[in-house]
């Protein structure tokens, strides 16, 4: 009889280390997988999509500052920087878990943009060169009006003189078509032959801020046109690539987690079954004697 109980406890005990070590291995194995997972998630998956986010990111800054440039902007060394940024993002997409074909795509919208940023970086300034130059024969053309008294002139003058200024505050290039109009009273004055030629040389001064306005205009368009594509592309990129690779990816290692999780309770429930068991053998065993002689 003795022996019949002690064949039951080691047997149950056995049965439990049993248990929990086919449960510890399948655990460890589940638990090699996740981190092997995981290991990948963060460095290949995580990764690319940080990638395309700061990519972004840079592209919004440079955008910025091809748009408004500061007043003390290195333009020659921004671009030099800002190149060599984009080429290294180049090399980082390459060397990414994203496809062949999508990283060609991007690294040939990130040079064009590149290629870009040059021109509108290169030549903000000029304008504004421009205009200081426009401004100093606009006081010619004051001295040359002067002697005539002629207070509608200097009004015309003053209202033409503003157009270009304006035209660098609000970018409105529809102030070139208010300075024509008060360039073309001016020529229309009776008196205009008195200050006809520093006129001319004004009006030239001032048609050259309006040409270098529009043609940063025109360069600032072609590069953020550039930049928005690539912002477009790069966001279809990142929506397509978290809903076919890093969701997936998630959801299997939360999954694995979860198995870990359900198998050890399983365990410890199989565990906690066989200890009644077992319990309740030993006090029939105890109980059945005691029995017998009462």
């Amino acid at each position: 009889m003795k022996l019949a109980i002690r064949g039951k406890i080691l047997a149950g005990m056995f049965a439990v280390v049993a248990v929990f070590a086919a449960c510890g291995g399948f655990s460890m194995f589940q638990a090699q997988s996740v981190a092997g997972k995981a290991r990948s998630f963060i460095e290949d998956d995580w990764a690319a999509t940080d990638l395309i986010m700061e990519t972004r990111i840079t592209l919004g800054e440079v955008a910025k500052t091809v748009t408004a440039p500061p007043a003390d902007l290195d333009a020659e060394g921004y671009i030099r920087e800002t190149r060599q940024a984009l080429a290294q993002i180049e090399e980082a997409f390459r060397a990414s878990v994203l496809d062949a074909e999508t990283v060609e795509e991007i690294n040939h919208l990130l040079e064009r943009s590149a290629a870009y940023l040059v021109e509108p970086l290169s030549t903000y300034a000029e304008p504004m060169d421009r205009m200081e130059a426009a401004d100093a024969s606009a006081e010619a053309v004051m001295d040359a009006i002067g002697p005539l008294g002629s207070i509608e002139l200097a009004r015309i003058l003053s209202t033409a003189t503003m157009t270009f200024n304006d035209v660098l505050i609000s970018g409105d290039l529809e102030e070139f078509v208010r300075f024509d109009e008060a360039a073309s009273a001016m020529e229309e004055h009776p008196d205009y032959e008195t200050f006809r030629e520093p006129f001319l040389r004004y009006r030239a001064s001032a048609e050259a801020v309006f040409d270098a306005a529009m043609e940063l205009d025109e360069a600032r368009g072609i590069f953020l046109s550039s930049a928005d594509t690539l912002d477009q592309t790069l966001e279809e990129f990142e929506e397509r690539f978290a809903a076919t690779v890093v969701e997936p990816e998630k959801a299997d290692i939360l999954a694995r987690l979860a198995s870990i999780v359900w198998v050890l309770l399983g365990a410890i429930l199989v565990a906690a079954v066989i200890g009644l068991l077992i319990g309740y053998f030993l006090a029939r065993s105890i109980a059945r004697p005691m029995a017998r002689t009462v």
